[in-house]
């Protein structure tokens, strides 16, 4: 048997001493040395040891389950997994071409980028669909695409909370600290998504005042001076040249709108 020290996880520092308080206290009832309870639940002497003293990177799950089994003690357990945001295995394939097209246009405007950024902690954790850095203005470019749109206030709620990550996330990855960051949200250009802007044109606007020419040919040295941007723009991935970003109804004129949906786009089927 295996009694070598590792290094314990946060599932068992955070359920260690509750388990040794247990132990304790139920071989103490059953009137049981350390010694009997090893022998009735087959752990080692010391392991029984280390368990009932709640010693951090020794007594292991298993072990203590086969303790507390031997005593007949119950054990319920919740599991509360991680909120994961933006999962990579979540994305589908209209949303991955869509960020495919923002990140060829991104990099040939010369544009660091950074694919799938993790943030967050143990309980929540995200991933920012692309981070860019702009070296010359100093901007951080936080990019979130999006295929059919469906729940404005998921989509707020992520932005609002990668756009208060993205300086942190620049600087793990070794980028200055940024002045500004500037949010653009990509979205197919596609009648769903025109409808759905329309539905929610106060809430949008307000979260995204600016306008696509504030991207226009996109290099964040463009951005006046300190000030943070936030877009929204329609994208065509199957759209050629420079002019890449496609004006939403938040904004004055008719928007060009060649599919009715993400699976529409996804099956070549454009609208006449």
């Amino acid at each position: 048997m295996n009694d070598e020290p590792r290094r314990a996880g946060p599932v068992e520092v955070s359920l260690g001493p509750r388990i040794a308080d247990v132990v304790r206290t139920t071989r103490s009832q059953l009137g049981w040395s350390e010694e009997e309870l090893g022998s009735r639940s087959g752990v080692s002497r010391s392991q029984v040891s280390r368990i009932v003293h709640g010693h951090r990177g020794h007594g292991r799950i298993d072990d203590a389950a086969r303790l507390l089994d031997a005593m007949g003690v119950r054990v319920e357990l919740i599991v509360r997994p991680p909120v994961l945001t933006g999962a990579p295995s979540q994305r589908d394939a209209a949303h991955a071409r869509v960020l495919a097209y923002a990140c060829r246009h991104l990099e040939r405007a010369g544009v660091t980028i950074s694919r799938e950024v993790p943030v967050g902690g143990d309980r929540v954790r995200g991933w920012i669909d692309l981070l860019g850095h702009d070296e010359p203005s100093g901007a951080v470019v936080l990019v979130e695409g999006k295929g059919d749109m469906h729940d404005l206030g998921a989509l707020e709620r992520q932005v609002t909370w990668y756009e208060r990550e993205a300086p942190w996330a620049a600087r793990r990855l070794g980028w200055a600290r940024p002045r500004h960051v500037a949010v653009l949200v990509v979205a197919l250009a596609t009648r769903h998504n025109a409808e759905f802007v329309r539905r929610n044109r106060d809430a949008l606007r307000a979260r995204f005042p600016d306008d696509v020419e504030c991207f226009a040919g996109i290099r964040a040295a463009q951005s006046p001076g300190d000030c943070a941007l936030h877009v929204l723009a329609f994208v065509d991935p199957a759209r050629r040249g420079p002019a890449w970003l496609l004006r939403t109804p938040l904004e004055p004129g008719r928007p060009i709108l060649p599919y009715d949906d993400a699976r529409a786009f996804l099956e070549g089927r454009r609208h006449t």
